[in-house]
């Protein structure tokens, strides 16, 4: 996790801080289990440790500021906004925990028998995905930050990992094919994307100016806003969590420890 306060490293439950200007430690964090995510504000890093233990810590000194327990194990991400930090568990629950007197402010249970993940708060929504267990669908909700109550949700057999412009939410879907799909962040309205390979693309996409480019397990599939192919990059192997562009270049690590960078006009 990265920011212009803080360059935040995880591993196997240890947290490390370092500045962003000189990369040196500034702290570390041993957490009393393993380390779901971080999240970085106002000052203060969230650590969600994946044993029902949500932590706040001074951003400076890494001094605990307080700790929640929350309903079974944190799944994946935390999301702070609107005076709340949320996280989704193992058993189904969002909850939204108050800043200020660090209690419970409310929860939500959205699946039985499932595991709920927070991905963000964007523009005054809170966006989760929901993995159902037994090979029942999964889903992206958009949730009222301040009541839980669920504005809209899409339903899939499976469903990458979320990534959001100002206005839509981009997302893999793979249903005997595999799509990118699009939804309007304000109503929830669906735009299907159509069908790019019979074998799965993997979670990960990233949104660049005009284009897509979603992760496989053989290189790189570049689409259009609407989905639709452009481009194949075959590298002969796997592209490892999502590729980022910045100023005009694309930069991905493949399964075999490469780092590649690639002017993105030079895809064709």
């Amino acid at each position: 996790y990265t920011s212009d306060e803080a360059v935040l490293y995880l591993r196997d439950g240890t947290l490390w801080s370092l500045d962003p200007a000189t990369g040196d430690l500034r702290w570390t964090h041993v957490a009393t289990s393993d380390i779901a995510s971080c999240h970085e504000a106002d000052g203060i890093v969230y650590v969600a440790e994946t044993r029902a233990r949500l932590v706040a810590l001074d951003g400076k000194s890494g001094r605990l500021l307080w700790d929640f327990q929350a309903k079974g194990h944190i799944a994946s991400g935390v999301a702070v906004g609107q005076g709340s930090a949320y996280i989704g568990t193992g058993a189904g629950y969002v909850q939204a925990v108050d800043l200020q007197t660090h209690e419970e402010r409310w929860r939500v249970k959205l699946e039985q028998d499932g595991t709920t993940n927070v991905h963000a708060l964007n523009d005054g929504v809170l966006y989760v995905k929901v993995r159902a267990k037994w090979e029942r669908p999964q889903w992206l909700s958009a949730l009222e930050p301040t009541t839980g109550k669920t504005l809209w949700s899409h339903q899939g057999p499976t469903l990458g990992i979320p990534i959001w412009t100002d206005d839509r939410v981009y997302y893999t879907y793979w249903d005997g094919g595999s799509a990118v799909h699009q939804a309007d962040l304000g109503t929830g309205e669906l735009r299907r994307g159509p069908i790019l390979a019979d074998d799965e693309l993997y979670n990960w996409i990233c949104v660049s100016d005009k284009r897509i480019y979603v992760t496989s397990g053989s290189g790189l599939v570049v689409t259009d806003l609407a989905g639709r192919a452009l481009a194949r990059v075959d590298l002969g192997e796997s592209v490892l969590y999502s590729a980022t562009a910045v100023d005009d270049t694309l930069y991905f690590f493949t399964a075999s420890g490469l780092l590649y960078a690639v002017e993105e006009k030079s895809i064709r």
